[in-house]
C-alpha cells in the first residue's frame, strides 16, 4: 500500500486542496488519473475531470502507514488554516479535530 499525503491546485482559480490517500496504486499515477480527491464538493471533482488542464496534482510526502500520513494531512490543514480560507477548497477544520481525537 501507498500513503500519502496531497495537494490539488486549481491554476486559474489559485485555489488549493490538501488532502490524504491511501491506495495500491503507486501516486504519481493514482492523483489526477484514477483518484481526484475525498473533496465533498461535487463541482470541484467534476471540474477537475472535465478542465484537466487547469490544475496541478502534487504529492507532498509519503509515508509508510495511514497514521502518519493522517498526521501530517491533519498538521497542514491547520498550519494553513485550510478550512477557513477561501484560498482552499477544504471546507472544515472539524474533520482535522476529530481524526485527532480517533487516534
Amino acid at each position: 500500500m501507498y500513503y500519502y499525503v496531497y495537494r490539488i491546485t486549481n491554476k486559474r482559480l489559485k485555489k488549493h486542496y490538501i488532502g490524504v490517500r491511501s491506495s495500491d496504486i503507486q501516486p504519481k499515477k493514482d492523483l489526477g488519473y484514477f483518484y481526484f480527491s475525498s473533496s465533498t464538493d461535487q463541482e470541484f471533482i467534476i471540474d477537475q475531470k472535465q478542465n484537466k488542464k487547469d490544475y496541478e496534482y502534487y504529492i507532498i510526502k509519503e509515508f509508510k502507514n495511514r497514521k502518519e500520513s493522517e498526521d501530517y494531512e491533519s498538521f497542514l490543514l491547520e498550519k494553513y488554516n485550510c478550512g477557513l480560507d477561501e484560498r482552499f477548497y477544504n471546507k472544515s477544520t472539524l474533520d482535522t479535530i476529530i481524526k485527532i481525537f480517533r487516534h
